[in-house]
C-alpha cells in the first residue's frame, strides 16, 4: 500500500515540495476559510468542494506518476492545476460583477464561487475528450525526420 510519505519521496524535489505545499498549506487554509465565506455556506460548500477535488486530483496524479504512468499523470495533474486556477477566475468573475452592476453582490459571488472552478474544469474536460478523437498531428518540425510517419489524409 502506498502511503503518502512514500509517494512524495519517490517524486522529485521540487514536484515533492509542490504537492506538500499543496496538501498542507493551501487546501487545509481553504476548507478553514471556506467557513467564512462572503456568499455564506452555498459559497463555501463551493469552495469545501474546489478543495476536495483539487486534492483528489493531486492525489491521483502522484499515485500514476509514482507508478511509471505518466500517460494518466498528466491529465490529473492538469485537471489539478485548472482548479488551482480557480482563484484568478473567480476574480475576474467577480470584477466583472462589480463593473456590471448586479444588483446582489452576494448572489453574484455565490454564482462567481460555483462558476470560478466548474466551468473551466467541464471546458477542460471538453476539450479533453475532442483532442482524443482528432487525430494525432505531427508538428512541423517532425516533417524534417524521414523517420516520423506521413501526415493522416
Amino acid at each position: 500500500m502506498l502511503t503518502v510519505m512514500t509517494l512524495l519521496v519517490s517524486i522529485g524535489p521540487c514536484s515533492m515540495f509542490q504537492v506538500v505545499v499543496l496538501l498542507l498549506l493551501v487546501l487545509p487554509s481553504s476548507v478553514v476559510m471556506s467557513r467564512h465565506a462572503f456568499g455564506g455556506w452555498p459559497a463555501g460548500l463551493s469552495f469545501l468542494l474546489l478543495s476536495a477535488a483539487t486534492a483528489s486530483c493531486a492525489i491521483i496524479g502522484v499515485v500514476h506518476a509514482r507508478r511509471g504512468r505518466y500517460d494518466r499523470h498528466r491529465p490529473w495533474m492538469l485537471r489539478s492545476y485548472v482548479l488551482i486556477c480557480s482563484a484568478v477566475v473567480l476574480r475576474l468573475i467577480s470584477g466583472t460583477a462589480g463593473l456590471v452592476g448586479v444588483p446582489s453582490a452576494e448572489a453574484a459571488y455565490v454564482v462567481a464561487a460555483w462558476s470560478s472552478w466548474l466551468l473551466p474544469l467541464a471546458a477542460y474536460e471538453i476539450v479533453e475528450r475532442f483532442a482524443k478523437r482528432r487525430p494525432a498531428r505531427m508538428s512541423p518540425w517532425a516533417l524534417a525526420d524521414p523517420q516520423m510517419p506521413a501526415l493522416p489524409q
